[in-house]
């Protein structure tokens, strides 16, 4: 859920980066802090991964203010091993926008899948509708010889026709895309949010 503060007359949203184990969902999050020295992340290694996390600003990439609110996006990766489903709950259960980065190597499609159906059964463990959470799929690793291409893994995995972006995270191509349907959503967020929670008189303060 979205967290205000009054006095600043700001609005905080939570992204979070789920996928399969090593998919890339650090990695985007490195590239971003290496575009953004003042994005600061606290780093928590995991047996086979690193996860990330830390608050962004995107009045950086040009983000206006919403309804006269600024924005701040807590962006975090979720440790995509098998053993660490606790976690996972933990940072998903406060997720305004979910990023999926799907591994596009052909021996990790079950990993995909079942990487998704875990946020889903996380989700509705938490008593949220897994539909009602905003959802952007990256494609990483794209430039593999072997990739599957990113038309058959939108069938495979989005029926919904949620916002897709094709990646290569580790060169940085398809990041800030990825970061930018995000933001789309975080801002759609955010607005519905202020509409229900702040009388019209207070929001246009």
């Amino acid at each position: 859920m979205p967290n205000l503060i009054a006095s600043r007359r700001q609005i905080s949203l939570r992204v979070v980066y789920a996928g399969p184990g090593v998919g890339g969902k650090t990695t985007n999050l490195r590239q971003i802090q290496a575009q953004f020295p003042e994005f600061r992340m606290a780093e928590l290694a995991t047996a086979g991964e690193r996860t990330l996390g830390g608050d962004f600003l995107p009045v950086a990439l040009g983000a206006e203010r919403v309804d006269g609110w600024e924005l701040k996006l807590s962006l975090s990766s979720v440790p995509g091993q098998i053993q660490y489903a606790d976690s996972r709950a933990a940072v998903l259960k406060a997720a305004d926008v979910i990023v999926f980065v799907a591994d596009s190597h052909p021996l990790r499609q079950q990993a995909n899948l079942y990487a998704l159906d875990d946020v889903r059964a996380l989700l509705a463990a938490e008593g949220r509708k897994p539909g009602g959470v905003p959802l952007v799929f990256q494609y990483n690793k794209c430039d593999l010889p072997d990739a599957i291409p990113p038309e058959e893994l939108d069938a495979r995995l989005n029926p919904g026709g949620a916002p897709a972006v094709a990646a290569v995270a580790l060169d940085g191509v398809g990041v800030f895309e990825t970061l930018a349907e995000a933001l789309d959503l975080a801002v759609a967020e955010a607005r519905r949010y202020l509409a229900r929670a702040m009388p019209p008189r207070a929001a246009s303060a």
